[in-house]
């Protein structure tokens, strides 16, 4: 499993997530429910992780 994976995974499991993003140093994370949280990152053409860090 990758790095960015397994961070992801911790994360998600450890909190109270319901999407968790990651690439190297940038972290993108969500609270919200249903479709929300995917239109919102398709909505920055797929960028989120340079739109958005936690």
């Amino acid at each position: 499993m990758t790095t960015d994976l397994q961070r992801a995974k911790t994360l998600l499991e450890e909190n109270n997530y319901t999407c968790v993003l990651c690439k190297g140093e940038q972290v993108y994370t969500s609270t919200e429910h249903g479709v929300k949280q995917l239109a919102e990152i398709a909505g920055r053409g797929g960028n989120v992780l340079l739109s958005r860090t936690t």
